[in-house]
């Protein structure tokens, strides 16, 4: 049973963050491409799952895959949803002169 899987984009100080504090967790690195991050992924919740977080991932994850995990599913997104989707919303954030933005985690 992992306490916390992370699926995420490249290595980010957040991978660093959750190796430090987290006993029980796997991180899946999405650049292997969808099949794999997702037969990873697959592995992970058939071995318990209590909370499933994604931040930079490209991938929509399959409600199968996300459902299994005990505690929820979340998505932080670098945005302010709706005004800036995207995987990288940055670029349109800094081009519209945005003076505040936030972050939005969604269950």
């Amino acid at each position: 049973m992992y306490d916390l899987v992370l699926v995420t984009t490249g290595y980010s100080r957040l991978r660093t963050k959750v190796e430090e504090i987290s006993g029980s967790h796997k991180i899946i690195d999405c650049e292997g491409g969808r099949a794999s991050t997702l037969e990873t992924l697959g592995r992970c919740m058939s071995d318990g799952v209590r909370v499933l977080l994604t931040y930079r991932c490209p991938y929509i994850i399959p409600e199968e895959l996300y459902s299994k995990a005990a505690d929820g599913a979340y998505n932080i997104h670098p945005s302010l949803l709706p005004a800036y989707p995207g995987l990288n919303p940055w670029t349109k954030i800094f081009e519209d002169k945005v003076s505040v933005s936030g972050v939005t985690l969604h269950r």
